[in-house]
């Protein structure tokens, strides 16, 4: 599955945040990485939260999750229609 999803990776063209929990399972770190790796846009981050699990909206550091949601969507350049620039 994670060499299928590379694969789809290279597909995507927006700015692109990647939200991973430490304390989820290791298969899913993995797969964090390789879509970091995997996706060719210019504009892309990886974060990791040490305290969090798989669901970062409900975990213990869901409001640093929020932040960092809203910042990184904050330092894109928009158009008039909402579309990244």
């Amino acid at each position: 599955m994670i060499a299928s999803t590379a694969r789809q990776v290279k597909r995507i063209a927006a700015p692109t945040l990647i939200m991973q929990g430490e304390l989820d399972e290791e298969l899913y770190h993995e797969s964090a990485r390789i879509i970091y790796e995997e996706l060719t846009v210019p504009v892309k981050e990886l974060k990791w939260y040490d305290q969090s699990g798989h669901i970062l909206t409900m975990d213990k550091q869901h409001d640093l999750v929020f932040e960092d949601v809203y910042r990184f969507l904050e330092s894109l350049e928009w158009d008039a229609a909402g579309t990244t620039l």
